[in-house]
C-alpha cells in the first residue's frame, strides 16, 4: 500500500495539526508554561528565565530542547534504514510510535511526572512532524504554524499580484487551513486540560489515531482502485480494456491523417505564392515585338 502517498491530504494534515497544537496547550497549561512542539517559545521563554535570574524555571525548558535533538538523530536512523532497505514506511512507523507513546502515559500507569513527559511528547511530536511533510505538493509543518503562515500569506499575494493564480491561491488556502487548525488544537487542548487535566492527553491519542485509520482506508482504497484496472485489462473483462485501446488507437490515427493532410494543402499554397508570376505572349505577338523594337532602335541612331 502507498501509505505515503495516502497521507498527502488535507484531512490528515488538519488531524495532525490539530493534535500538535493540542500538546503544546496541554504541556503549556497543565506542566509549567512549557512548550512540547515549539522549540522557538522554549528558547524565548528560557532566555527570559536567565535575564531574571530564574535558573530553576530555566531549567524546566531545556528537557524538551533534548527531546527535540534526540528525534532529529532517530529521524536521521530511520531515512538511513529505509535507503538501505530495512525498514518501509518510516513516517507510518513514526506515528505508530507517537501514539503508542501517548496512550502509555495517558493510560495512568506510571505518574504523569514532567521530567520525563515534557521531553517524551518531545521527542514524538518532532518524529511526526520530520515524518509527514507535505500537503498534496505543498511542504508544511504539523507542530508549529510560523512558516505555514508565512507561505500562506506569499501564495495569496502570488495568486493575486500581478495577475490571478487560481493554484497559488488554492494553496493558500490549504496552509491557511492547516494554520488554523493549530489554533483550534490549542483552543481546545486549552480547555480540556483545564477542565479535566487527568484524561485530557487522550484527546491527542483520539486525534493521531483519527489520522492513523485515515491514512490506512485511503491507501486500501487506492489499492483496490488499483487492481480493478490490472483485472480490466488482465482478466475476464480484458476485452472491454482491448476495445477502448484499439477506438484509442484509431482516432490517433485519423487525426494524424487530418494533420499530414492539412501540412501538405499548407505547403502547396506556400509553394504557389513563391512561384515567379510568368506571362506567355503568342508567336505572332513576339515577332511584331521584335520588328517594333529593332525600328524603334535603328531610329535612335538616326538621331
Amino acid at each position: 500500500m502507498d501509505l505515503d502517498g495516502a497521507s498527502r491530504n488535507l484531512t490528515v494534515a488538519a488531524l495532525l495539526t490539530l493534535s500538535g497544537g493540542y500538546l503544546d496547550a496541554y504541556t503549556y497549561v497543565g506542566h509549567g508554561h512549557v512548550f512540547a512542539n515549539t522549540m522557538t517559545g522554549n528558547v524565548a521563554l528560557l532566555g527570559i528565565n536567565l535575564s531574571a535570574g530564574e535558573w530553576a524555571e530555566a531549567l524546566h525548558h531545556v528537557p524538551p530542547l533534548g527531546g527535540f535533538v534526540v528525534a532529529v538523530f532517530v529521524a536521521h536512523l530511520f531515512g538511513l534504514a529505509a535507503q538501505r532497505g530495512w525498514m518501509r514506511h518510516t513516517a507510518f512507523v513514526s506515528l505508530i510510535v507517537e501514539i503508542a507513546f501517548l496512550g502509555f502515559a495517558a493510560s495512568g500507569l506510571v505518574g504523569a511526572s514532567s521530567a520525563w513527559l515534557i521531553p517524551g511528547i518531545s521527542f514524538v511530536a518532532t518524529l511526526q512532524t520530520l515524518s509527514f511533510t507535505h500537503l498534496e505538493a505543498l511542504s508544511y509543518t504539523s507542530v508549529m504554524t510560523t512558516g505555514n503562515l508565512r507561505r500562506a500569506a506569499q501564495k495569496l499575494f502570488v495568486g493575486l499580484i500581478p495577475r490571478y493564480d487560481a493554484l497559488a491561491l488554492h494553496d493558500s488556502a490549504l496552509l491557511a487551513t492547516i494554520s488554523f487548525c493549530f489554533l483550534a488544537g490549542a483552543v481546545i487542548g486549552g480547555l480540556v486540560t483545564r477542565l479535566v487535566p487527568d484524561v485530557a492527553l487522550w484527546g491527542a491519542v483520539l486525534l493521531l489515531v483519527g489520522a492513523f485509520a485515515e491514512i490506512v482506508r485511503r491507501a486500501r482504497r487506492r489499492a483496490g482502485g488499483g487492481g480493478e484496472g490490472g483485472a480490466g485489462s488482465n482478466g475476464g473483462s480484458g476485452g472491454a480494456g482491448s476495445n477502448g485501446s484499439h477506438s484509442s488507437n484509431d482516432s490517433n490515427t485519423a487525426i494524424q491523417q487530418y494533420s499530414n493532410t492539412a501540412i501538405q494543402q499548407s505547403r502547396r499554397r506556400h509553394a504557389t505564392r513563391r512561384k515567379p508570376h510568368t506571362v506567355n505572349v503568342a508567336p505572332g505577338r513576339q515577332s511584331r515585338a521584335a520588328t517594333l523594337f529593332q525600328f524603334l532602335s535603328a531610329r535612335a541612331l538616326v538621331l
